[in-house]
């Protein structure tokens, strides 16, 4: 929810611009392109030009999520070796190859 403070001079009744483009783009109920079109036109913003950066972020987003999950399982191998699980019954445990056990419980030595 977007709540801002009434603009200067303007009338109560009259939404901010800001509450205006929100709205073209998100509720108005019309095509990509011809919400692309009205975003160019009217607020002129560059919506080619910013496609670009949302895949970006999106691809970012996704590289940092996916960084977090793999963070999570190796989290999850450290302990289950601490509590002197086998490489063998962990990858079986969490769908990982021995291999990758193996690393991570090489580190854990190096770091001791």
């Amino acid at each position: 929810m977007v709540r801002l403070p009434k603009e200067e001079g303007m009338p109560d009744n009259k939404p901010s611009k800001l509450h205006s483009m929100l709205y073209d783009t998100f509720v108005r109920d019309m095509s990509p392109e011809e919400r692309i079109k009205l975003l160019e036109s009217k607020y002129n913003l560059k919506v080619r030009d910013l496609e670009r950066s949302f895949e970006t972020m999106c691809n970012l987003s996704l590289g940092l999520i996916e960084k977090g999950r793999e963070q999570g399982r190796d989290e999850l191998i450290v302990d289950m070796l601490r509590r002197e699980k086998t490489p063998k019954e962990i990858s079986d445990f969490c769908g990982v190859p021995v291999e990758h056990i193996e690393e991570v419980q090489a580190t854990m030595t190096l770091k001791k």
